[in-house]
């Protein structure tokens, strides 16, 4: 399971996660990650299934 340490903590009622054992601490920002993803990959397929929007 992939989340960040806000979660991992506890955070947001997700209790069931705090105190578990980590195997992998990758000490980077999600939208870093996301962005190196897109930039690796010049194009990324995607398909929407409309479970969320951007509201402006």
């Amino acid at each position: 399971m992939v989340m960040n340490n806000y979660r991992a903590g506890g955070g947001g009622d997700y209790l069931m996660f705090k105190g578990k054992p980590i195997l992998k601490d990758i000490p980077m920002d999600m939208a870093e990650l996301i962005a190196n993803y897109i930039i690796e990959r010049k194009t990324v397929k995607v398909k929407v299934n409309d479970n969320w929007k951007v509201i402006c």
